[in-house]
């Protein structure tokens, strides 16, 4: 049914959780998975370095940007052991929702796979969230993940109940 899924990924153990999952449904599907994290280093890096050296700067981003791929990469290979082929990694710079947006319309996804980060009202007003930007702006399915279990292994990805909102 699906063909390629994509599965956002920004570090956290909910993320985590979710792209286990999205890694199952690839399995089952016998799926693309494609692991996506949309790095925006430079907001913090103008903040840490000091401003006015482009150099140091540049290495700044230049080595988060490597940091999030070798993340990746690695979660990639775990994805890869659980049986999950082919499984692609990829690190976007820019704004989440509107990238990440444009990489599943530019990459053919079929289905999105992403976590609910739970934040609370006042933090989802002043942060965004990237998941109600999707389900907003996308034409794409998204599975939102609820972050009350915890899971290590692909393996581990067992679906008790799903729902789905009709309009």
């Amino acid at each position: 049914m699906y063909r390629k899924i994509m599965a956002p990924n920004d570090g956290s153990p909910n993320s985590l959780n979710a792209t286990l999952r999205a890694a199952r449904l690839a399995r089952h599907h016998r799926a693309e998975l494609r692991i996506v994290r949309v790095s925006n280093p430079t907001i913090l890096i103008d903040v840490l370095v000091v401003p006015g050296d482009p150099e140091l700067q540049q290495k700044a981003i230049d080595d988060q940007l490597a940091s999030d791929m070798r993340d990746l990469e690695a979660l990639g290979r775990k994805c890869r052991r659980a049986g999950v082929k082919p499984v692609v990694t990829a690190v976007l710079e820019g704004v989440p929702g509107p990238t990440l947006k444009e990489y599943a319309d530019a990459s053919g996804v079929d289905l999105i796979v992403m976590a609910s980060h739970s934040r609370g009202e006042i933090a989802r007003v002043l942060l965004g969230s990237v998941t109600d930007y999707l389900t907003r702006h996308t034409e794409i399915p998204v599975f939102v993940v609820k972050n009350d279990i915890r899971m290590t292994d692909p393996d581990e990805a067992i679906f008790n109940r799903i729902v789905v909102p009709l309009d």
